[in-house]
């Protein structure tokens, strides 16, 4: 196993291993919900997975984070040096929704609970053509 994956592993392990939930509040937004929380970084006015069906940036703007990077999808020029830890990375899978969101940790590793899997770490490099939004906490 690579080594610095291990050491995020080990650092990160409250939030790894979730099962998937077939209801809401059982993915990827819940996900970032608790972590921000835990870590102090922020304490969202509500878990969105719970109450709606697709994620806007008008709520988590309404939230105070702003939009660092807007892409297109499927483009695949991305200057990783842009992220920083406890960014959230919104992702489409075909058209404008956003139907995923993970946390960048650092070292090119996000912290996801992507649909029907355990939640986990994974690098960013295959998920570049996805990214549709960085969005980061105002300070």
């Amino acid at each position: 196993m690579d080594h610095l994956l291990k050491k995020y592993e080990d650092d990160y392990s409250p939030w790894l291993g979730r099962p998937w939930k077939q209801q809401r509040g059982g993915g990827c937004f819940t996900l970032i919900y608790d972590y921000m929380k835990d870590t102090g970084v922020q304490e969202f006015s509500q878990d969105y997975s719970l109450t709606v069906k697709e994620y806007k940036i008008e709520d988590i703007e309404g939230e105070g984070w702003s939009i660092v990077l807007q892409k297109e999808e499927g483009d695949s020029e991305f200057d990783s040096g842009i992220l920083k830890k406890n960014d959230v990375i919104c992702f489409s899978f075909g058209g404008d929704k956003i139907k995923h969101a993970a946390i960048y940790l650092g070292d090119g590793l996000i912290l996801q609970h992507k649909y029907a899997y355990v939640s986990n770490l994974e690098y960013i490099k295959s998920y570049i053509p996805l990214i549709r939004y960085i969005l980061r906490k105002n300070e």
